[in-house]
């Protein structure tokens, strides 16, 4: 539940052009394993197609965009720009109105530092302190100083790259208590993400890991 009362799924399905994008996947994920959150960017170029995948996985009629969340993807600007913090403040801005218009259903930032969160806050013109930060989360990158700052100002944190690019499934004590809880390291890495109250959003392009990658329970003890 973040601050506003949006109740936001607490484990979707990331997508990016890098390694291909899969509309089966998508697909198989909101028809087959009950996905309602799908991550994605402008720059990957592949929203038209994730909508297209989305009303063919639920037989339905949606509009566009999808009525969930936008987030400012990155603290850096372009090399042109000569007043960086002036050029964020008035992309936040943008976000503020579209969610003021209602057009979103939360707003929030990704890859943002507690430094870049601060001088966010701090901007006197701030309507709407952001409901979500994105990071790179798994136990091999577990930010813990952000994750505070963010706890600390309500802010819900969401991890991507849970399974760390793929670079950490052969990890030893991994692969050891995949075998001990009879799982995938695809699922402890997932279920660790839950149980540490992070919204997890892992990626595949073969619908049968995303149904894998499904089954790990819901439930935060």
């Amino acid at each position: 539940m973040l601050k506003n009362n949006v109740k936001m799924p607490i484990l979707g399905l990331g997508t990016s052009h890098y390694g291909g994008f899969s509309g089966a996947a998508v697909q198989h994920a909101v028809r087959s394993c009950g996905c309602r959150h799908i991550d994605t960017a402008k720059r990957y170029g592949v929203e038209a197609a994730i909508a297209d995948a989305v009303q063919a996985g639920t037989h339905l009629q949606i509009k566009w965009v999808l009525d969930y969340m936008y987030l400012l993807h990155w603290p850096l600007v372009p090399s042109w720009c000569t007043d960086s913090k002036q050029l964020l403040s008035e992309t936040w801005r943008t976000l503020e109105l579209l969610y003021d218009e209602e057009r979103v259903r939360c707003i929030g930032v990704s890859n943002f530092d507690e430094s870049d969160l601060l001088e966010l806050l701090s901007d006197p013109e701030l309507s709407t302190t952001p409901h979500i930060n994105q990071c790179e989360f798994h136990p091999f990158h577990n930010p813990i100083r952000i994750r505070d700052f963010c706890s600390q100002h309500h802010i819900q944190f969401e991890g991507y790259c849970p399974l760390g690019k793929g670079k950490i499934l052969d990890d030893p004590v991994l692969v050891e208590m995949a075998k001990v809880y009879r799982k995938s390291v695809s699922q402890i890495l997932i279920r660790w993400n839950i149980q540490q109250r992070v919204v997890c959003i892992p990626k595949s392009t073969k619908p049968e890991r995303v149904e894998i990658n499904s089954q790990v329970g819901m439930k935060v003890v």
